[in-house]
């Protein structure tokens, strides 16, 4: 899990042992790290950080090692047998996000497998998926306007949508046999699809809301392999969004880390701005304090 530590500011990774209730931190850099995801057999994490993407066995005492240099990933998904890696990587050029795949195995030489799915950028906004038998990828894309769940073939431009109702910035998630697929609809219910991927032409089900996620953050929720059990997260009552009614709010700043070139990351007591999957890339406006303002 991704928290931050009250005493720098800063968010780290942790590990917690559901079975024995004990929770010990796995990051001590304090450069960012987020978005852990587990390799299928929970033997190693890949994050990000302001710097690059990283992997780490967690009983490794040595400093995770860098994937790939540089900013603005979003890692998404391991291949089932935990030879390639799926995640988003913003495109300098277009300002949208690339959904690549990296081998972890030889030259590791990223893939661009779709262009420009998201405006989101790093945040989380723009998820997806690897099926198990890793031929197909199930992802978010705003490009027609509307933020829509699609099916594809790893390689190939047909694709299929997925979602009726627009999606919401979390993960998707596939039951480990194939036949269902997971997603949260554009008001957080989470939805479940029955898929049938035997022929060259996916066969997709109606999907069917299960229940409504509590807090709006990417990465609020989980689905053991079976599909049958979820894990969400509670919501921090220590951040709250008030944009609905408001635009404006007089808050604190709980946390906050210069990133450089002027921009700083915060996180913030009280906020009007929307905070789906970090905050959108249209959101806009000023942060005040006496005579000092920063957009």
């Amino acid at each position: 899990v991704e928290r931050y530590d009250p005493a720098s500011g800063f968010p780290f990774l942790w590990i917690t042992d559901l079975s024995r209730n004990v929770t010990t931190r796995l990051t001590t850099n304090g450069s960012l790290e987020q978005a852990p995801v587990w390799s299928p057999d929970g033997n190693t994490l890949v994050f990000t950080d302001h710097l690059a993407l990283r992997i780490k066995r967690p009983d490794d005492k040595r400093e995770a090692e860098e994937l790939l240099p540089g900013a603005d990933y979003a890692p998404m998904d391991w291949s089932l047998d935990g030879q390639r890696l799926l995640y988003l990587h913003r495109n300098e050029k277009t300002g949208r996000s690339d959904l690549c795949i990296v081998p972890l195995v030889g030259d590791r030489k990223p893939v661009v497998i779709r262009e420009s799915v998201s405006s989101a950028g790093n945040d989380g906004g723009a998820p997806a998926g690897l099926s198990p038998d890793g031929r197909w990828v199930a992802f978010t894309s705003d490009q027609s306007g509307r933020r829509e769940v699609y099916l594809a073939p790893i390689s190939g431009s047909r694709q299929w949508q997925i979602s009726t109702e627009g999606a919401a910035a979390q993960p998707i998630r596939w039951r480990r046999d194939g036949r269902e697929l997971f997603y949260a609809a554009a008001d957080h219910r989470v939805t479940a699809v029955s898929v049938d991927l035997a022929g060259d032409t996916p066969r997709l089900g109606v999907p069917v809301p299960l229940f409504r996620l509590d807090a709006p953050t990417f990465g609020s929720y989980d689905v053991t392999a079976d599909g049958q059990r979820f894990l969400e997260l509670n919501p921090d009552a220590r951040s709250e969004f008030v944009g609905y009614e408001k635009t404006e709010a007089l808050t604190a700043i709980l946390a906050y880390e210069d990133l450089g070139d002027g921009r700083f990351q915060a996180k913030l007591e009280q906020s009007p701005f929307y905070p789906e999957g970090g905050g959108q890339v249209t959101d806009a406006g000023e942060v005040v304090h006496e005579e000092t303002g920063a957009e």
